[in-house]
């Protein structure tokens, strides 16, 4: 039987923190489906993501960036 890596999941300020955006938009962005995250105990449950999705999340937007957007264009790129 294979050994299964399990990743600590991390916190809504702990994505701030990353993401260098404000509370508020780590929330709306999971709740829009923009950030890949997980509710705990159903869906009123608290926020937590899996710090790989996150970064993956961060690679995917450095690539649909181009020089002279703005964010709501390279979002639209990117986002589901």
């Amino acid at each position: 039987m294979s050994a299964v890596e399990i990743e600590a999941l991390i916190k809504p300020n702990e994505v701030v923190a990353i993401l260098g955006v404000s509370r508020s938009w780590v929330y709306a962005a999971a709740d829009h489906g923009i950030l890949p995250h997980r509710r705990l105990s159903g869906p009123n449950g608290p926020l937590r993501f899996v710090p790989s999705e996150i970064a993956a999340f961060i690679e995917e937007a450095r690539s649909g960036w181009q020089p002279g957007d703005k964010p709501k264009d390279t979002l639209s790129r990117v986002a589901p």
